[in-house]
């Protein structure tokens, strides 16, 4: 095995970004091993400000360095001696000595901003709540009736995500390059599926189109837990047998039987629905291992709908290594889920606290690279 760090180890970042989406782009080149410099307002990234803001800024910036910003000449010193720079439009707005970063790049630059770095809506603030709904992401969550915000910052993460590969890209080609990405067109990818489905107007049904008018699927209700089955080998499924053994003969005789069994079973089903109510008369008597040893038994697959507790207590979550335990000031977290051979990523060091000097970073300011 190599004894580098990462393969990404060498690699100077500054990330002069708040929030989710410019963080969550150095957090994923920090754990690749590049030596990634936060730098922050007087008052801190916005993120520290939120509920339990404190630990979501110490899990979307650890394994970084940081530094105040108190004079953008520093900044935009520091920032020219690296290798990429990670800037949101919110910080060139605030700090418009920084523009050359980005006007007269000389080194990789990834520059997020929410509905792109040009055009009418180029100003607004990068934010998750208005690129969801710019993105029509709203529609898959909830029902039709009732869209609802994704939980979880899916535009700002998958921001992150995107521009991370796009700095990459850009360190292989080896120039000076500005990667544009932003929160908008990063979801608007996410659901090109979606799209390309909804170009069909015979065809008004599918897997990608349900969430336009049905409720989330949680899978189907067993008197220990959630459970998920697939026929995947539906024609050949002996049905009459299968329903005999579930105790649901009656459902022979249901007019919806064939609209049951077509598809086979989940969401992508067409008439899921329909099957539902079927399907748990059966299974709220069962066990998830009794459903499980049946519907195995007669060719297909079924998976347990977990929890968050669950998944973590899941044996296989261990044995691939995707939640780091909380060790010291790091708290626990999802790690990345890569692993390289060669090259193994580094273990997850502290964020950094608030407060510290350009200086204290241990990179200098004078000259470029």
């Amino acid at each position: 095995m190599s004894d580098t760090r990462g393969p990404l180890d060498g690699v100077r970042v500054v990330e002069i970004a708040e929030g989710v989406a410019g963080p969550q782009a150095g957090l994923l080149l920090a754990d690749l091993g590049a030596q990634v410099c936060k730098l922050e307002p007087p008052a801190g990234d916005r993120s520290r400000a939120w509920r339990d803001g404190e630990l979501v800024f110490r899990v979307l910036n650890r394994n970084k360095a940081g530094a105040v910003v108190t004079g953008t000449a520093d900044a935009l010193a520091l920032a020219r001696q690296a290798d990429v720079v990670v800037i949101d439009t919110d910080a060139l707005a605030r700090w418009p000595a920084l523009a050359p970063l980005v006007d007269e790049p000389v080194n990789v630059v990834l520059r997020i901003s929410l509905f792109g770095a040009e055009g009418p809506m180029a100003g607004l603030p990068v934010a998750e709540l208005p690129a969801q709904l710019l993105a029509e992401a709203t529609a898959s969550v909830g029902d039709a009736a009732h869209p609802g915000r994704a939980g979880v910052d899916i535009g700002s993460t998958y921001a992150g995500i995107f521009g991370a590969q796009g700095v990459c890209a850009a360190l292989l080609a080896g120039g000076p390059d500005v990667v544009d990405v932003s929160l908008v067109g990063a979801l608007l990818m996410m659901r090109s599926t979606l799209w390309v489905a909804l170009s069909s107007p015979d065809e008004w049904w599918g897997f990608h189109l349900e969430s336009y008018h049905r409720p989330p699927f949680r899978g189907y209700a067993c008197a220990d837990g959630r459970v998920y089955f697939d026929m995947r080998h539906a024609a050949s499924v002996d049905w009459d047998a299968f329903l005999t053994e579930l105790g649901l003969t009656g459902a022979r005789d249901d007019p919806r039987q064939r609209e049951i069994m077509m598809g086979g079973a989940g969401p992508g089903a067409r008439y899921a629905d329909a099957a539902t109510p079927v399907w748990e008369q059966a299974f709220r008597r069962m066990t998830m291992a009794e459903v499980t040893e049946v519907v195995t038994r007669h060719g297909g697959d079924v998976f347990r709908v977990n929890d968050y507790p669950q998944l973590l207590a899941e044996p296989q979550v261990a044995a691939a290594g995707n939640v780091a335990p909380a060790r010291g000031a790091v708290p626990a977290h999802i790690r990345p889920p890569w692993e390289f051979s060669a090259t193994p990523v580094p273990d997850a060091t502290a964020a950094p606290p608030l407060g510290g000097a350009i200086a204290d970073a241990g990179w200098t300011t004078g000259g470029t690279s």
